[in-house]
């Protein structure tokens, strides 16, 4: 989980374990990483992934510099080099890493959420035979290019859907805000489909 004071660098990124996951069964481990209001990268926004060979990672960051990945050792902590994945103007953040099929396949939100219907938000995509990258689009533009296929961009109802987490490789997760309800932001569940190349879509 994160800690941030909005629109700054001054973030952090902390680790809690469960052996279930049930309310009150949860051990605060302290902090992972953290940066400061004078770093190119933010700690905020992190997402686990299992590499296929079985090694945690971490994928991380808003805005600034871009999507980060690192390493992490047996105590759940960075250990290694620091990767750059992704990067795009305008704003770009909140990456989900899966592995499918021998690609891995990294999401991102991209634009401006929190301003209602407003938002800009948009989710996008890439993927890389590798973890550390390069991750390139359906055209093959690499996402540290501003790259990132568009996956969800909204509609008349669902405005800046982002945020997203996929279960799975099947099942997507994000939130929008809903035009017909004042705005009100709302989580929406989809099935996540492959087409024959191997893409995403709805």
């Amino acid at each position: 989980y994160s800690a941030s004071t909005f629109g700054s660098t001054s973030s952090a990124i902390f680790l809690a374990t469960s052996p279930s996951g049930d309310p009150g069964t949860w051990t605060d481990r302290g902090k992972v990483m953290s940066t400061t209001g004078s770093s190119s990268y933010n700690a905020i926004d992190p997402d686990l992934v299992i590499d296929a060979n079985g090694a945690p990672w971490l994928s991380f960051g808003s805005w600034n510099s871009g999507i980060k990945l690192t390493r992490l050792g047996s105590n759940m902590n960075p250990t290694g080099s620091l990767f750059s994945i992704a990067s795009r103007g305008g704003g770009i953040e909140a990456p989900t890493i899966i592995l499918r099929n021998g690609y891995y396949y990294l999401f991102v939100s991209t634009g401006t959420c929190c301003q209602g219907v407003n938002s800009t938000y948009q989710i996008r995509y890439g993927r890389s035979t590798s973890i550390t990258g390069p991750y390139v689009d359906r055209s093959g533009v690499n996402m540290m290019n501003g790259g990132g296929s568009l996956l969800d961009g909204g509609n008349d109802r669902w405005r800046g859907p982002g945020g997203q987490d996929i279960a799975g490789t099947s099942v997507i997760l994000r939130h929008a805000y809903d035009a017909q309800n004042n705005g009100y932001a709302t989580l929406l569940i989809s099935n996540l489909n492959w087409d024959s190349d191997g893409w995403p879509r709805y």
